[in-house]
């Protein structure tokens, strides 16, 4: 790590006490070696600094559920959920291991306050603990849209704001475009098509269009696109007032404008050299839009002057990708191109890791199994627990009973056994101490307080 970036870290961390790390279940155990290390380097030289402490001494808490995703695209050995074991962890996944044990005051959350539904809660119950019975899967059954007893209106009513989570990405894409489609069209909102602006880096401080050879390397790329690609910015995203959208990007967090936040297109403000557009539903822009505003289903940014309550405008953000490229000869050599685009998508489908830790009002789930690759019981938990209860979710088509057949890793039941026992162990510590007491009394006196767990 050079001087020049240790000192900016050093300045982020100086004055920080806390990290909370949300859906804690998806970090990899050398990824959680990784953060302590630099943590550490970050309050080192500050005057809460504490060498002899993990992070630091930043009191770290951790949220989530280890019956949700694992880390994406790692062996099992690299799940915080798994002990150590000489014969498959590296140094640092068994230093990650050894740190997720320093957590030893633990709070299990025992009542759901998403499902208010009590026979609902019992199937999810039983499928988190990978124990579903015949029961349960006659109620996902009756559930399938297929099924007589299970139609909805989607014509008018609640369900024509349902969301579809599905596992397959080219499945949320399609439904993406056909729901943004439709909902402009009845709308009557004319449909933005707004195309990236790529550019390759001429000498210093100089940018110039992709020539011919750089644009069909760029298509190749899409072409095949796997794994991160998908998490670049679009060549093409499409807009209009009134669109349900999802920020890919963490764009300002200390206003909840970050990867994951939803809200609705209210404003789009157009380049000012944009050539005036033709009165049709669909138009294709020469220029990148000056900026839109987003109406958020959640955030704590103060009103803007002039606009309402919850708006925020959202512009357009840089990444770089690199691309392959050839000689006359037929050497190969990499260029790096950078993209300006919108960080948003369509919010009308969800893939199932995307869906993590949101609540959808009305959701649609598909379940089957893919074309290629299969179904966990993370999978089907995480996509199944968006709902409330069952008047609100629908499966989109039948599913192979075998999916729930499944059992998880014996190392995950085990875990919860560790976990269950240090709860038990932080309750009774809470009652010698005071805890409640003390919450009731500072809360009569008007103050917060904040429990490191």
């Amino acid at each position: 790590m050079s001087d020049r970036v240790k000192t900016r870290i050093q300045a982020a961390w100086k004055h920080k006490r806390y990290l909370i790390v949300d859906e804690f279940s998806m970090i990899p155990k050398s990824l959680l070696q990784a953060m302590e290390k630099h943590v550490s380097i970050g309050k080192a030289g500050s005057s809460s600094y504490r060498e002899e402490y993990t992070f630091g001494g930043v009191n770290v808490i951790l949220c989530g559920d280890l019956h949700q995703f694992p880390p994406v695209a790692k062996g099992k050995f690299e799940c915080l959920f798994t002990r150590q074991d000489p014969a498959t962890d590296t140094e640092n996944s068994a230093l990650g291991r050894r740190i997720y044990e320093e957590f030893t005051t633990v709070v299990v959350l025992r009542e759901q306050m998403r499902v208010t539904d009590p026979i609902w809660r019992d199937v999810l119950v039983h499928l988190r603990r990978g124990e579903i019975a015949q029961r349960h899967i006659d109620i996902l059954r009756s559930l399938v849209l297929t099924n007589p007893d299970a139609a909805v209106n989607f014509v008018d009513g609640p369900w024509t704001e349902a969301s579809l989570v599905t596992p397959r990405h080219a499945v949320r894409a399609r439904w993406n475009q056909q729901a943004a489609r439709k909902f402009a069209g009845d709308r009557q909102q004319v449909v933005f098509i707004c195309s990236a602006e790529d550019t390759v880096k001429q000498g210093k401080d100089r940018s110039q269009a992709l020539s011919l050879a750089e644009r069909y390397a760029v298509a190749c790329r899409a072409a095949g696109g796997r794994g991160n690609q998908r998490k670049e910015l679009p060549r093409e995203v499409e807009l209009f007032v009134g669109m349900k959208v999802l920020v890919t990007n963490n764009l300002e967090t200390d206003l909840d404008l970050t990867n994951g936040a939803r809200g609705e297109v209210v404003g789009i403000t157009l380049d000012s050299d944009e050539p005036p557009t033709s009165a049709t539903s669909v138009v294709h822009l020469k220029k990148l839009p000056a900026f839109i505003l987003v109406k958020m289903a959640r955030t704590r940014a103060s009103q803007l002057a002039g606009l309402p309550a919850a708006v925020v405008p959202v512009e357009t953000v840089t990444t770089t990708f690199s691309i392959k490229l050839f000689t006359r000869e037929g050497k190969s050599f990499q260029r790096t191109v950078h993209r300006r685009q919108f960080p948003v998508t369509p919010a009308y489908a969800f893939t199932d890791y995307r869906s993590q830790g949101q609540t959808l009002p009305y959701v649609i789930v598909d379940i089957a199994t893919p074309p290629s690759g299969t179904l966990n019981l993370f999978n089907l938990y995480v996509a199944l627990s968006r709902s409330s209860g069952r008047e609100t979710i629908r499966l989109l088509r039948q599913f192979d009973d075998k999916l729930f057949l499944q059992s998880h890793d014996a190392a995950l039941p085990l875990e919860d056994e560790r976990l269950d026992a240090l709860d038990r162990i932080t309750k009774t510590w809470w009652g010698q101490m005071g805890g409640n007491e003390r919450m009731m009394a500072m809360r009569a006196a008007g103050e917060t307080t904040a429990v490191q767990a």
